[in-house]
């Protein structure tokens, strides 16, 4: 629990990167509980790395990667 804290987001400070759960309607229509990691790849500006995790280590440098060659195919669409 205290590492999720850590990247925990905050909604009413206006703080919506990071961890956080929510009560969601699943397939079936019955509620239950879902824990989710949120963070914002672009702009890189935008981007709170104290929110982003520092383990497993090659997280931040896959994450990244990853948002580039997203980037790359919404910008050929």
């Amino acid at each position: 629990v205290e590492e999720k804290e850590k990247y925990a987001n905050d909604h009413a400070k206006g703080k919506i990167a990071g961890y956080g759960s929510k009560l969601a309607n699943n397939a079936s229509g019955q509620l239950e509980w879902e824990d989710y990691y949120f963070h914002l790849l672009w702009p890189e500006q935008s981007r709170d790395m104290t929110t982003w995790p520092k383990h497993p280590e090659e997280y931040i440098e896959v994450t990244d990667a990853y948002g580039r060659k997203i980037r790359n195919l919404v910008t050929k669409m």
